[in-house]
C-alpha cells in the first residue's frame, strides 16, 4: 500500500476516528431500544440497511456495479458464506448489550487482532514471530482465566471475534468495494428478515408499532446506526496504511468498555481484572512487535547508509 499523503492522511484519520467512535458509542443506541427482542430489533437492522445503502449507491450512481456484483457468481457465493458471520456477529453485539454484557462484547474486539493472527496463520500458511506467540498465549491465558475462575465460558467475546475475523478473510477473498458488499450482504438477508417480522406482526408479536413513537423512530434509523460506521471505515481504509488502521481499531472496545464500567455500572470483579490484565498483556505485546516491525525499515536504511563508502 503506498504511503498516503498528508492532506490524504489527515482525511483518512478523521474517517477513522468518525468510524471507530461511532461503533464504540453504539451500545448507547442499543441500549435506547431495549424493549424489542435482540432478533426482532436485528431484522429491522438489515432492512433499514438495505433501504439506506441502496439510496447511497443510487446517488453515487454505482447501482450498476451492485447489478454486476449479483450476476458474479464468485463474488456472490463468498458473500453468501460472509453474511452468514456478519449476520451472527451482530446479533450477538445486540445480545450482549440488551443483555447487560457490553464489557464482554468490547472484550471480544479486544481480543480481535490476536485472533486476526492466528487465523492468517492457519489459513493463509504466516509464519507468526514469537512475540506474536507471546501475546496470544497471553490472550489465551486471559480467556482461560475468565472461564475458569468465573465459572462462565466468555461465549460472547469469542462469537464476536471469531465472527469479525472470518468475516475479514471472506470479504477479503470477495475483492468487492465495501459498500457494495455490505449492500450485497444485507438484500441477501432482507427476504428472511421480512418474513420473519410479517410472522411476528401475525402473530402479533411485533414491538415496532407498538411501543411509542420514539421507539419506532429509532429503530428506522438503525439503517443508519449500522450503515455509516461502516461507510467511514470503508473511507478510512482507501487513505491510511494498515497499521495506523490497526491502532484505531482499540478505540471502539476502549469506549465499550469505558461505557459498561461507567454508564452502565457492570461489575468489574477480581477474575475480569485479572482475564482482562492478561489480555491487555498480550495486546500490548502485539502493539510494541507491530511498531518495531514498523521501524525495523528505517533502521536498516540508517544501517546501510553507515556502511556507503564516501565518495
Amino acid at each position: 500500500m503506498a504511503a498516503p499523503t498528508e492532506s490524504t492522511a489527515r482525511t483518512g484519520l478523521l474517517y477513522g476516528l468518525a468510524a471507530y467512535t461511532l461503533w464504540g458509542i453504539v451500545p448507547l443506541y442499543f441500549k435506547s431500544v431495549g424493549p424489542i427482542p435482540p432478533i426482532e430489533l436485528l431484522a429491522h437492522r438489515i432492512v433499514y440497511s438495505t433501504v439506506f445503502l441502496i439510496g447511497v449507491l443510487a446517488l453515487l450512481g454505482r447501482l450498476k456495479v451492485l447489478v454486476t456484483c449479483l450476476k458474479h457468481w464468485h463474488s456472490l457465493r463468498l458473500l453468501l458464506l460472509s453474511t452468514i458471520f456478519i449476520a451472527s456477529n451482530w446479533y450477538v453485539f445486540i445480545y450482549s448489550v440488551l443483555s447487560g454484557q457490553i464489557m464482554q462484547g468490547s472484550l471480544g474486539y479486544f481480543i480481535l487482532p490476536l485472533v486476526n493472527v492466528a487465523i492468517g496463520t492457519v489459513f493463509f500458511r504466516e509464519r507468526m514471530r514469537l512475540t506474536q506467540w507471546i501475546a496470544l498465549a497471553f490472550a489465551m491465558a486471559g480467556v482461560l482465566t475468565l472461564t475458569l475462575w468465573d465459572g462462565r465460558f466468555p461465549w460472547i467475546a469469542l462469537t464476536l471475534a471469531f465472527s469479525f475475523s472470518l468475516y475479514g478473510v471472506l470479504r477479503k477473498q470477495a475483492a468487492v468495494d465495501a459498500t457494495v458488499g455490505l449492500t450485497v450482504e444485507t438484500l441477501l438477508l432482507t427476504p428472511v428478515s421480512l418474513i420473519y417480522l410479517a410472522i411476528c406482526a401475525m402473530e402479533n408479536r411485533l414491538v415496532f408499532g407498538s411501543a411509542g413513537r420514539r421507539l419506532d423512530v429509532l429503530v428506522i434509523l438503525s439503517g443508519l446506526v449500522t450503515s455509516i460506521p461502516l461507510i467511514c471505515f470503508a473511507q478510512a481504509v482507501q487513505r491510511l496504511q494498515i497499521v495506523t488502521i490497526g491502532f484505531l481499531q482499540y478505540i471502539s472496545p476502549s469506549l465499550a468498555f469505558l461505557i459498561a464500567v461507567l454508564w452502565y455500572d457492570e461489575s468489574f470483579p477480581r477474575s475480569y481484572q485479572i482475564g482482562y490484565g492478561l489480555i491487555w498483556g498480550g495486546l500490548a505485546v502485539f502493539v510494541a512487535d507491530a511498531l518495531m516491525q514498523l521501524n525495523k525499515p528505517k533502521r536498516v536504511a540508517r544501517k546501510e547508509a553507515e556502511v556507503l563508502p564516501l565518495d
